[in-house]
């Protein structure tokens, strides 16, 4: 904490002396990493006369061709949405990613900074950094499952070389067909990893997640000398938050436009179908839940959970139990029952990948308590369930809140096709 400190002081310090040469091309955003907040479809957080901004609200980009004095500081990029993480442009090339990642219930805060040099760039003197990487990102381990649809989103498969996520497993097209012609290899996952293969494939940047078996990997990794570099886009709580997280793969790949396109294509698709749920009148209750085969049986969403920030994006109202505070909360039958039936819509999270028999919701009748037959969103055919491991492409919103609109209003959303991110629970 106290080194972040410092460097903290040391770049407001920098940032002072940048504003008053006064110098070309400076008008771009200079807020301090971890100083934005999350914001609605729609609505910029940024602000201050210091910023340049695009007229959908987006942040320009900082021009390559800008003149400068090498190794000064040109700009900093603000994410629109994100809180975790910002990047720093130089005049010369280089660039900064500074991560600044808040703490969960469930995770530790995490803080980092990485020094980007292209080929040709200019190293910025007296700039402090945890780790540089010289010339062109080649090789890269992706050890969560959204860090991979990142990289594919951007075409950018062929820089990961290893991945958490299992051949048999993966809904990513051209990385399921790198695991299968063996240029990307699955390394395991959480406490079954392989840390020697994961040595032995050379990886510039292994990219963590914040659970607690990720970060043991990542200590053993780094007692080998590897490079593991804190995804914060667990902690972010708005969807369009943890979807932005593709902006920061776009500064490691030399990809930030294609990353910034890719959000705006989105946001605007996601407005319009916001727009379209605000006016149907009648707004559905959600249940949205995992199962787990340890008692208590019942893991439920909350508000504090990202999902609920896509379902109050669309008018619904999560069902949980008052006075919870955290992001799931487990329920034994007796008090999972009433909000059972009190829903209009039932959401069971989980892909039925590890659930081969189960046929409809009524899988999950327990003990004689739980009986989903005579819940009303079973009898209205309203229970639904997550199609696939749709964290592999989290940065795709569009089609994960087109799913969600047709589940909540499939009479007003009926010209929508459904790409299967949530579907009918009901499998023949």
């Amino acid at each position: 904490m106290k080194k972040m400190k410092n460097i903290q002081k040391c770049m407001a310090l920098l940032l002072a002396s940048i504003l008053t040469l006064s110098m070309a091309g400076c008008a771009q955003n200079q807020t301090p990493s971890g100083s934005s907040s999350s914001q609605g479809v729609g609505s910029s957080s940024q602000s201050g006369s210091s910023q340049t901004e695009t007229e959908d609200g987006w942040q320009q980009l900082p021009d390559s061709n800008a003149q400068g004095e090498a190794g000064t500081l040109q700009a900093v990029y603000t994410p629109k949405y994100a809180q975790g993480f910002t990047i720093e442009y130089y005049y010369g090339g280089a660039k900064v990613i500074a991560t600044d990642i808040k703490a969960t219930a469930s995770t530790e805060a995490f803080a980092q900074r990485v020094l980007l040099l292209p080929e040709g760039a200019v190293e910025p003197a007296d700039v402090k950094y945890d780790h540089k990487i010289e010339g062109e990102l080649e090789r890269v381990i992706t050890f969560a499952s959204s860090h991979a649809g990142f990289f594919s989103l951007l075409d950018a498969t062929s820089l990961i070389k290893g991945t958490s996520i299992k051949d048999t497993s993966c809904f990513i097209p051209s990385l399921k067909e790198a695991l299968e012609n063996g240029s990307a290899q699955y390394v395991g996952s959480g406490s079954s990893a392989d840390k020697e293969l994961m040595v032995s494939l050379q990886p510039q940047i292994v990219t963590i997640g914040g659970m607690a078996s990720d970060t043991e990997v990542a200590a053993k990794l780094e007692e080998s000398n590897v490079f593991c570099l804190y995804f914060g886009d667990f902690a972010e709580e708005d969807y369009m938050g943890r979807a932005e997280w593709v902006t920061l793969v776009g500064a490691l790949c030399g990809k930030e436009q294609e990353a910034q396109d890719l959000m705006k294509e989105n946001e605007k698709a996601v407005q319009e179908i916001i727009d379209r749920a605000a006016a149907v009148e009648e707004k559905p209750t959600v249940l949205w839940f995992v199962h787990s085969s340890q008692a208590p049986h019942w893991n439920v969403r909350t508000t504090y959970d990202y999902v609920n920030s896509m379902v109050s994006a669309l008018g619904g109202q999560m069902l949980f139990p008052e006075g919870t505070t955290v992001n799931s909360i487990k329920l034994s039958n007796e008090d999972f029952l009433p909000l059972m039936l009190e829903a209009d819509k039932i959401v069971f999270g989980i892909s039925l990948n590890s659930y081969k028999d189960a046929k409809d919701i009524t899988y999950f009748n327990k003990e004689g308590q739980i009986d989903f037959s005579q819940s009303p969103a079973y009898q209205n055919d309203e229970c639904y369930v997550v199609g696939y491991d749709w964290s592999q492409d989290t940065a795709d919103v569009r089609s994960i809140m087109e799913s969600l609109a047709i589940a909540l209003y499939p009479d007003t959303f009926s010209d929508l096709e459904n790409s299967g991110k949530i579907m009918k629970f009901k499998v023949d």
